[in-house]
């Protein structure tokens, strides 16, 4: 079964350092459907190259994705500094003064209620187990006015590529 998912494109992203960039949060979810956002793992991941909005024949512009930055660059110069294309939250709030913690939790917080309280409703298309949980990976972006949009949700999320050693503690953490 394959499913389609058609969303807006956000012409005018907030940027950081001239840059796309996403927010992957890790959400789990509980088999009564209560949600928990884990604050202390929210990673930022930008695109390689500054934002060009005509620019669409360029992913590297477009796409914010740790893994494609380091790609690119490894290619084009033969090294990557991935803490400048994949940082943990408090990091964007320091780089992007607008920003808030508690303003980008508020509105994470609220998308994902609003999110699962659609699962609530259609409990034939989602069937959470009484006793088990599960772990997502959320990802967002803001537009230039700072308001949040929901990306997508990845279920079976790839810690390890999203997460690698730099940020283990955390994934300890939130496991």
């Amino acid at each position: 079964l394959l499913e389609w998912v058609c969303q807006e494109y956000i012409a005018r992203p907030l940027l950081v350092e001239g840059r796309k960039f996403h927010i992957r949060a890790n959400v789990l979810c509980t088999g009564s459907l209560d949600v928990y956002l884990h604050e202390s793992s929210v990673i930022v991941t930008t695109a390689a190259l500054p934002y060009k909005r005509d620019d669409l024949s360029n992913p590297h512009v477009h796409l914010s994705n740790a893994i494609f930055a380091r790609t690119y660059h490894k290619r084009k110069t033969g090294h990557f500094e991935e803490q400048n294309y994949k940082f943990l939250l408090p990091v964007l709030a320091e780089r992007v003064p607008a920003l808030t913690l508690s303003a980008l939790f508020d509105q994470m917080s609220e998308i994902m209620h609003d999110v699962f309280d659609v699962f609530k409703s259609e409990i034939n298309a989602f069937m959470p187990h009484p006793h088990c949980f599960e772990l997502f990976g959320v990802d967002f972006m803001l537009d230039e006015t700072c308001n949040m949009y929901l990306l997508e949700i990845n279920a079976g999320c790839d810690n390890e590529s999203m997460y690698g050693d730099r940020y283990a503690p955390q994934l300890r953490e939130l496991l």
